[in-house]
C-alpha cells in the first residue's frame, strides 16, 4: 500500500507494509550491514559494492550501488534509533548531496509479525520522482520479505 501527499515544498510518499517478522528482526534489517546490504538501496539486477553503517544517533551510512553501469552512492545520517519501533534518517545520493529526503520509519507489532510504515519526505529537488520513489520501495521491501524469509528457516 503507497499514498503521496504534498506538504510546503516537499512531498511525502508513505508506505505500508505487513511482514511475517518480530519487529526487532525487521528494525535491525536496516542496521545490519550484512542484511541491508542485500535489500537496502538496491533492485533486482543492482550490486551493492560497498556497505557501512554507524547505528548511533548522528552516525552516518553508506551504500555503494552498481546499476545499469552506473555507481549509485546512498549516504546518510540517523537522526533517531528506538529499537524497534522508530528509525529517522536523512539521506542523499553523492551526486546531489545538497538535496537530502527524509525518512521515518515506524514499525509496530500485528500478531506475530510486524507492520511497517514508512514516511518518505521528498527534498523538492526529487519531487518529480514519486512513482519512482514508490516502485524502488515497494520492490526493497519484497527483496526484504525474502530475505527475512531466509534467516527465518535457519
Amino acid at each position: 500500500m503507497g499514498g503521496a501527499a504534498a506538504s510546503g515544498d516537499t512531498v511525502r510518499v508513505t508506505i505500508e507494509r505487513r511482514f511475517d517478522a518480530a519487529p526487532e528482526e525487521v528494525f535491525d534489517a536496516w542496521l545490519d550491514p550484512d542484511v541491508a546490504r542485500r535489500w537496502l538501496f538496491t533492485s533486482p539486477g543492482s550490486a551493492i559494492s560497498r556497505v557501512g553503517i554507524d547505528a548511533s544517533v548522528g552516525g552516518s551510512f553508506v551504500f555503494v550501488d552498481q546499476r545499469d553501469g552506473k555507481t549509485v552512492e546512498h549516504q546518510g545520517t540517523y537522526l533517531e534509533i528506538n529499537r524497534p519501533h522508530r528509525l529517522v534518517f536523512r539521506f542523499w545520493t553523492a551526486e546531489e548531496p545538497s538535496a537530502p529526503d527524509l525518512l521515518t520509519v515506524m514499525i509496530t507489532p500485528d500478531g506475530e509479525g510486524c507492520v511497517l510504515t514508512l514516511h518518505h519526505d521528498l527534498h523538492p529537488y526529487w519531487a518529480k520522482f514519486v512513482d519512482f520513489t514508490n516502485k524502488e520501495w515497494t520492490q526493497m521491501f519484497v527483496l526484504l520479505d525474502g530475505v527475512l524469509a531466509e534467516a527465518s528457516m535457519r
